[in-house]
């Protein structure tokens, strides 16, 4: 049995009454330590707030597999679907408001084929069960450190080999910190002005294809087939 001890970071409803009314409270897990699969390659993408969407279609543009997207609301959830659907791309999304049946035929047709990107809150996170999904997105940071687990699992099942991408701006560098702190991992970042701020000790996937560039952004390779964006000014 491993136990787990760290100061409480999350940003949940539960955790903000612990720290109003308690003094440095830690938390105590029981259990497996929770953690991404050793399959997964974790990287994260330092990005302008108003590039997030252009390189959103970038990584889904280089992955022909499917591809979980997170968002952390729902009105950010029905944007992105939305935005994706007018680039051409088979999206459909799942959150709180969508009502069973609406649920059911986006799931059911994300396991079928129908379409390749499925949009999500956290409610998803732990009940999508589809095997061979290629790459999830982190397009939001997650709320609670253990909600990224969930998410990056849905990726790198039975063996195989998966991605798992972070958006974040230069603002949340110190969430980032604190939810690898938390988690005891270390995700590969790169930022866009073109320099490495720190690499993981995951391996990459092999076979990764270069993104094309888009408008106001350039992609450009790093060492060990690593790729950032540059934007362009």
């Amino acid at each position: 049995m491993v136990l787990t001890k760290y100061f409480i970071e999350d940003k949940g409803p539960v955790t903000q009454l612990v720290r109003e009314y308690t003094k440095s409270p830690v938390r105590l897990a029981f259990g497996s330590s929770l953690k991404p699969s050793e399959n997964v390659r974790l990287q994260a993408f330092e990005v302008a707030e108003n590039c997030k969407p252009e390189m959103l279609y970038n990584l889904l543009d280089n992955e022909t597999g499917r591809c979980l997207v997170f968002c952390r609301t729902k009105r950010g959830t029905d944007r992105i679907a939305k935005s994706l659907k007018r680039q051409g791309i088979n999206a459909a999304m799942i959150h709180e408001d969508r009502s069973q049946s609406q649920r059911t035929a986006a799931l059911t047709g994300f396991q079928r084929g129908q379409y390749r990107v499925l949009v999500a809150t956290d409610v998803a996170d732990r009940g999508i069960h589809v095997q061979d999904i290629a790459h999830v997105i982190n397009y939001d940071l997650p709320e609670v450190a253990e909600n990224f687990v969930h998410r990056v699992g849905r990726t790198g099942r039975a063996g195989e080999r998966g991605v798992a991408s972070t958006l974040f701006v230069r603002g949340q560098r110190t969430e980032l910190f604190q939810l690898e702190r938390a988690l005891g991992i270390r995700i590969e970042k790169v930022s866009t002005k073109g320099e490495l701020l720190e690499k993981s000790s995951r391996a990459s996937r092999p076979g990764t294809k270069r993104i094309p560039a888009t408008s106001g952004a350039r992609m450009v390779r790093l060492p060990g087939e690593f790729l950032q964006m540059q934007i362009e000014r």
